[in-house]
């Protein structure tokens, strides 16, 4: 991980469940920029991460896995499971 620090400066954190609202926003936001692009829809994909619900994130977390996010100024920018 990069040395660097202050405002502007990325960092990596464990997110919890009291930010799951940012975290769908984030796979919004990112998962939407080719949505219609590939004509994905709630009845063609409904597992697809736009439709994602706040139990859709907790049930993701709650597997054998870690949910990271890239945190800029205290704003999720990107997340991973």
């Amino acid at each position: 991980m990069s040395e660097a620090s202050g405002p502007g400066s990325p960092e990596v954190i464990t997110v919890g469940s009291g930010r799951y609202s940012e975290v769908l926003q984030v796979l919004r936001a990112g998962f939407g920029t080719v949505q219609d692009e590939f004509g994905i829809t709630r009845e063609n994909s409904p597992h697809y991460p736009v439709f994602w619900t706040l139990g859709d994130v907790a049930r993701a977390v709650a597997r054998p896995s870690r949910l990271l996010a890239a945190e800029v100024d205290a704003v999720l920018a990107g997340c991973v499971f």
